[in-house]
């Protein structure tokens, strides 16, 4: 076959031309779906942030609460141990006030003896405190003799309840509209 005729036959591949490719897609500007998603991925992200933050300042008063147990504890396992009778009544001191925190104040103030651990063990949803902690922390202001009977290991136990209560207690379990950084006057 000469030339022409190889131009003019229609299976030639000579006469093949080279595949055309598009222009690539611009990045920018996005489609508006994009900007939808954007849109609610910065929405999702307030509200996560504010949610946080709200969490954070509504239970600010635990953390300091479980910041003086501690500092109590470590003056407690000093080589010079503070008296068990103050050390129970340091606990119950930061306790009183954790729970006057949450709870109006005419509801928590005087509550004392049995009611006030049955007022602990009812809002931290457990029996955190037993019958022998109990004891100590109503009468161990009275009697001297229970705080010479408390070991170590009891007023640890009981330094570990108070801590558990501080962290896991819930407030407003009658639906009151007190409670932690409302403004009730407590």
């Amino acid at each position: 076959m000469t030339m022409q005729e190889t131009a003019q036959d229609p299976a030639s591949l000579q006469r093949l031309n080279d595949i055309v490719v598009p222009d690539a897609t611009a990045w920018w500007p996005p489609a508006p779906g994009w900007y939808v998603l954007g849109i609610l991925l910065l929405l999702a992200g307030l509200i996560l942030a504010v949610s946080a933050i709200r969490h954070w300042w509504k239970n600010r008063y635990r953390t300091a609460a479980l910041r003086e147990l501690n500092v109590l504890r470590e003056a407690f396992g000093t080589p010079t141990p503070a008296e068990p009778r103050r050390v129970v009544a340091g606990i119950n001191r930061i306790l009183k006030r954790t729970a006057l925190v949450g709870w109006p104040r005419d509801e928590v103030a005087t509550l004392a003896g049995d009611s006030w651990i049955e007022f602990l063990n009812r809002t931290g949803h457990q029996r955190l405190f037993s019958a022998d902690q109990a004891n100590a922390m109503v009468n161990i202001a009275w009697s001297s003799a229970i705080s010479q009977q408390m070991s170590p290991s009891q007023v640890n136990s009981l330094f570990d309840s108070a801590a558990v209560w501080i962290r896991q207690h819930k407030t407003n379990e009658h639906g009151s509209e007190s409670g932690p950084g409302k403004a009730d006057g407590s």
